[in-house]
């Protein structure tokens, strides 16, 4: 387990070194953000409901941190990465993965089949951590 998820941080942080503004520092607390808008989608009892989500939040558990556009050319390159992540069923306790859609650089007039995809996914993984960001907020801070 340790081998994969070594492997896993290795690729996500070659990605992030990509991205324009990345200043992720490891063991180092992220920027402070608070989603409030839509925030971290709770399953109860088969029903999505939202609460505020924020960044203080993460500490306790290794994580894979996505911030990710709410477009589904993004999520099908995602995939193959999730797919792995799921095979492996991670002790939960442990791990978590935290998604964090911008609905806010989804493509223009798709926001509402960005939504009910995200939704469909948290019921299909329930014990990962979603959260809807729709003004974009966590791209901004």
């Amino acid at each position: 387990m340790r081998c994969v998820l070594k492997k896993i941080f290795g690729s996500l942080l070659l990605t992030l070194s990509m991205v324009h503004g990345t200043n992720i520092v490891l063991n180092k607390p992220l920027a402070s953000v608070v989603v409030q808008d839509k925030g971290e989608l709770v399953l109860n009892k088969g029903d999505i409901a939202y609460k505020t989500w924020s960044s203080k939040s993460l500490p306790g558990k290794v994580r894979i941190l996505q911030h990710i556009a709410g477009r589904k050319s993004v999520k099908v390159e995602n995939q193959p990465l999730m797919d792995k992540i799921v095979a492996r069923h991670f002790d939960a306790s442990k791990y978590q993965t935290t998604n964090i859609i911008n609905v806010d650089d989804a493509t223009m007039g798709t926001g509402l089949f960005v939504r009910g995809e995200t939704k469909k996914a948290k019921k299909e993984h329930p014990d990962s951590q979603v959260v809807m960001d729709n003004e974009g907020v966590v791209q901004k801070a």
